[in-house]
């Protein structure tokens, strides 16, 4: 009898003989007569002191593994001792299959092609780099197979390791260095399909479930709970990632645990432990946690899935210990899922932007039409009567033509991140004083001080417009931001400490008549800067004291541009005037305007006022009062 088929009995006896003793029992007999037969094998074959014996493990796997696994198994195939060259061969038992280049060398600077039919594989391996060296005892080749999709619990599959060609011709081994050689002794495995028991280890890894909104508030990362169902010191933690997910990080969360991951594109591992002192167990439960980043094209109905196993990045399994008990054990894996949701509050637009309104009535901004093309943005106080309180991480990335942004809301950006990532046309921001740009971040992005702050708005940005509601601008509000060129500010009484220090590109900066007080070192080593104000000043004392050039304002109009009858609005009145002013003075009277009049029809800035004036008159007052509130540099950017 052929020594695989003498396998094949007495794993077969060892199973019949079971009859109705539970599964670990099948394993252990199976496993018993493998043990058995190979020691027989060796006996039967080894001819000197020279033998090499070649193994292959034995493998016990759920329908849930198998499934997981699209059915594949690999094994590992050994040496006894070390040697140089040899010939490989395995054959199958009846319903397995071969994978493509399914057997193949684990080593590197290892040659070795297989050629395999139905049941049987042969590769020829040669280990011969410069200097001749040798491979080690131990692990050199793997071998993966296909199981049949209709396997159930209690099947088994064997599988002989041999030194012979598919003919059956022996096939020597030889170690160079030693120059010692003979024929290989084979031995054989198998796989069993067990069910999962109440005493096996099982990993757990959290689903979730997110809006696109949630998604794009948290940057499109998503962190996941990966838990126990027993306490254990030590296990091999890996996680496969697919659809598209993006590995960020894999660690622990138990206190006093280590585990340093490795990650490649689409699988992470981390070896966890846990073994302070005195030694004690990590309860079952949540013990580390995956974050991953969601692709940005993610839609409603999407579904992402994550694989937790025991598994190093060569798919070697590690079992799991409990340093108490001293139980060990096979780890199995389980599946997570991430799932993207219709928005129970979905987005309605304001012009170009996205909003949605809050539990307390309030309005967020959520993002924008970055597909549209416009240069201007302005976040409004309200919409439709509610009050505009925050915009979301990330609204208004990737508006590529913006290049004005006017933020007057009541908006809180202590906790946000980011809101105009790649812009890189923004050049200007007009915003509140109490509206903090500059908080804690890490993005590379945007520009870091020295003290590990950023501003929220691009580097780009180099003409600031500060409005004051609360008459001053805080110490250090923007301190080394060094992007800046050009700051404008208005109703401020009081420029604090370090309010603009170290803004070392800073070249201008504008201040009104109602400042009373500016500390010594609101722009310390601002060496290119000139202070622009009006003569008489306190501004101009600031400039003359502290030795900066001081460049003289003319007097200020009065008038907000096309308001030409001081209304508070540009309305029909306003058309009127200027309608009336270019007919006079076209045919030679007198418009009936003032300097200051005049200077407000102007709105294009000319030096006169004419049919284009009315026009971009005309088109501010038609867009407000279809409810869309333009500012004029956006009106007249058209």
């Amino acid at each position: 009898m052929k020594l695989w088929k003498k396998v094949l009995a007495a794993v077969t006896a060892g199973v019949l003989c079971v009859g109705s003793v539970g599964l670990s029992g099948v394993q252990q007999i199976a496993l018993a007569a493998y043990a058995e037969t190979t020691s027989v094998l060796a006996a039967e074959d080894s001819t000197d002191s020279d033998t090499l014996e070649l193994g292959i493990e034995s493998k016990s796997i759920t329908i849930e593994e198998l499934e997981d696994e699209n059915y594949e198994v690999t094994l590992n195939i050994t040496s006894s001792r070390e040697f140089n060259g040899l010939g490989v061969g395995v054959r199958l038992s009846e319903g397995m299959e071969f994978v493509e280049n399914g057997l193949k060398s684990s080593l590197d600077r290892v040659s070795g092609l297989a050629i395999a039919n139905n049941d049987f594989a042969f590769m020829p391996v040669f280990y011969t780099p410069v200097p001749i060296e040798t491979i080690p005892a131990g692990k050199f080749a793997t071998v993966t197979v296909k199981i049949p999709k209709e396997a159930k619990v209690g099947d088994v599959y064997s599988l002989q390791v041999v030194g012979e060609y598919n003919d059956g011709t022996p096939v020597r081994w030889k170690d160079s260095v030693s120059g010692e050689c003979g024929y290989p002794v084979g031995s054989s495995g198998a796989i069993i399909i067990r069910e999962v028991t109440d005493s096996d280890f099982i990993l757990g890894i959290d689903s979730k479930e997110l809006t696109v909104e949630e998604l794009k508030a948290a940057n499109y990362s998503v962190s996941l709970d990966i838990t126990s169902n027993q306490e254990f010191n030590s296990a091999m933690v890996g996680v496969s990632m697919n659809n598209g997910l993006i590995y960020e990080n894999l660690q622990p969360i138990i206190s006093r645990a280590s585990g340093g991951a490795v990650n490649s594109e689409t699988y992470a591992y981390m070896p966890f432990a846990y073994a302070p002192v005195p030694l004690e167990t990590v309860k079952a439960g949540a013990f580390a946690e995956v974050t991953v980043k969601v692709p940005e094209t993610a839609k409603a109905g999407d579904v992402f899935e994550l694989q937790v196993c025991g598994k190093d990045g060569d798919g070697q399994s590690y079992p799991w210990k409990n340093g108490l008990t001293g139980k060990t054990g096979h780890v199995f894996g389980s599946s997570g899922y991430i799932t993207i949701l219709e928005s129970p509050n979905p987005p309605e637009t304001y012009g170009y932007l996205y909003y949605i309104v809050t539990d307390n009535d309030e309005v967020e901004i959520v993002g924008c039409d970055a597909d549209a093309v416009y240069t201007f943005m302005e976040i409004p106080e309200e919409i439709d009567g509610k009050p505009v309180t925050s915009i979301a991480d990330h609204a208004f990335d990737n508006c590529t033509e913006l290049t004005h942004v006017t933020i007057l809301a009541n908006v809180d950006a202590s906790t946000s991140s980011s809101w105009f990532g790649n812009c890189p046309n923004l050049q200007s921001v007009t915003t509140y004083d109490d509206i903090d740009l500059k908080r804690p971040a890490t993005s590379a992005d945007y520009e870091d001080d020295i003290e590990n702050r950023n501003v929220l708005i691009a580097t780009s940005v180099t003409t600031l417009n500060v409005v004051s509601r609360t008459g001053k601008v805080r110490a250090s509000a923007y301190q080394n931001c060094t992007h800046l060129q050009a700051v404008v500010l208005e109703d401020v009484t009081l420029i604090e400490d370090d309010a603009f220090s170290n803004c070392t590109n800073l070249e201008e900066i504008t201040i009104p008549k109602s400042v009373t007080g500016i500390r010594n070192t609101a722009f310390d080593h601002d060496t290119k800067l000139s202070i622009h104000g009006f003569k008489n000043s306190y501004a101009q004392k600031y400039a003359e004291m502290f030795g900066f050039p001081f460049i003289a304002l003319d007097e200020p109009s009065l008038l907000m541009p096309g308001d030409l009858d001081d209304s508070g609005s540009v309305d029909s009145t306003d058309i009127y005037y200027a309608l009336y002013y270019v007919a006079n003075i076209a045919v030679g009277n007198d418009g009936g305007l003032t300097a200051e009049q005049i200077t407000a029809a102007d709105v294009d800035g000319s030096g006169t006022v004419d049919s284009t004036d009315i026009y971009y008159i005309l088109y501010y007052v038609a867009l407000h009062g279809a409810g869309i509130n333009k500012i004029w540099e956006e009106i007249l950017s058209k």
